[in-house]
C-alpha cells in the first residue's frame, strides 16, 4: 500500500537499496497519493543520494494530479539544497514533468556555478526533458560554447537530441550545433556527439560522421561513429520507405478520383432522357 511503502522511505534503518525500490513502486503508481506520499519524504529523507533517488522518483509523476504544486515544490527544494549536485537532480525532476514553464526556471538557474558544474549540468537535462520548444536556443547555446564545463556539454548533447526528437522542425539546426564537437579534443564529448546524432536520426549528418571516423584514433569511438553511421542509414531507409507508402497512398487516391470522376460520367449517361 502506499502508506507501507511511504514508510520504508523514511525508515532510516532500513537498507538503502530497500528505500530505492520503494521510491520506485511509488512513482510507477502513478497516483495523486503516491505523489503525496513521495513529497512528503522530502523533510524526511536526509541523505544526499537517496535524496537524489527521490528526485529522480518524483520526476516520474508527468501528468498526474497535482503535477503542478510538485513542479513549484521540486524548484523550491532545489535552491534550498546545501549540495548542488543533488539540486541539479531535482532540477532535472522539474523538467522531466513536462509542465509548461520550465525552461524559463531551468535557464535562471544555469547562472548559479557549482563543483564540477553538476547543478548546470541537472538544469540542462531538466531542459531537454521537459521537451519545450523555449529551451532549444538554451541548450544549443550550451553545445556552441566552447569554454563550457565538458560535463554541461555532455548533458546538452542528450538534452539536444530529446528535443529534437519532439521538435522535427529544429532537427537541422541541431544536428549542425553536434556535428562540429565531433572533432573535440575529449573523447567522452566525441562520443556524447556521435551517439545524439544517432539519436536524432537526421541522415544528413552521415557525412560529417563518415569524414570523422576517417580521421579517429581511438577504437572505441570509432566503434560507436560505426554504429551511427548504420542507425542513420536505418532512418534513411525507413524514410524512403515511409516516402514510397505515401507515393503509392497519393497514386491510389488519385485513381480512386478518376474512377470516381469516370462513374459519374457514365452514370449520367445511363440516365433516361427527360420527357
Amino acid at each position: 500500500s502506499v502508506a507501507a511503502l511511504a514508510a520504508l522511505v523514511g525508515d532510516a534503518a532500513a537498507p538503502e537499496l530497500v528505500r530505492v525500490e520503494a521510491m520506485s513502486a511509488l512513482a510507477a503508481m502513478r497516483a495523486p497519493a503516491a505523489l503525496d506520499a513521495l513529497a512528503g519524504s522530502l523533510t524526511v529523507v536526509v541523505e544526499p543520494r537517496l535524496r537524489r533517488s527521490l528526485a529522480k522518483a518524483l520526476g516520474r509523476f508527468r501528468g498526474v494530479a497535482g503535477v503542478g504544486a510538485l513542479a513549484d515544490r521540486l524548484v523550491e527544494v532545489g535552491d534550498r539544497e546545501d549540495s548542488l549536485l543533488t539540486a541539479g537532480d531535482f532540477f532535472n525532476a522539474r523538467g522531466a514533468l513536462e509542465h509548461p514553464g520550465a525552461a524559463p526556471v531551468l535557464r535562471a538557474r544555469m547562472k548559479r556555478s557549482s563543483w564540477n558544474e553538476r547543478l548546470r549540468a541537472g538544469c540542462v537535462r531538466g531542459m531537454g526533458a521537459s521537451g519545450e520548444a523555449a529551451a532549444i536556443d538554451d541548450v544549443l547555446g550550451v553545445l556552441g560554447d566552447r569554454t563550457e564545463h565538458h560535463l554541461v556539454t555532455q548533458a546538452a548533447c542528450e538534452a539536444a537530441c530529446a528535443l529534437g526528437s519532439r521538435h522535427l522542425i529544429a532537427r537541422s539546426r541541431i544536428r549542425r550545433a553536434l556535428e562540429p564537437l565531433l572533432d573535440s579534443d575529449r573523447v567522452h564529448l566525441r562520443m556524447a556527439a556521435a551517439s545524439a546524432l544517432a539519436a536524432l536520426g537526421d541522415p544528413d549528418a552521415r557525412s560529417a560522421i563518415s569524414m570523422r571516423m576517417g580521421r579517429e584514433g581511438f577504437g572505441n569511438v570509432r566503434r560507436t561513429l560505426r554504429e551511427t553511421i548504420e542507425t542513420l542509414d536505418r532512418s534513411a531507409a525507413v524514410t524512403i520507405a515511409v516516402a514510397e507508402i505515401a507515393k503509392r497512398v497519393d497514386d491510389l487516391e488519385q485513381a480512386k478520383k478518376r474512377l470516381e470522376l469516370r462513374l459519374d460520367a457514365f452514370e449520367k449517361r445511363m440516365d433516361p432522357p427527360a420527357t
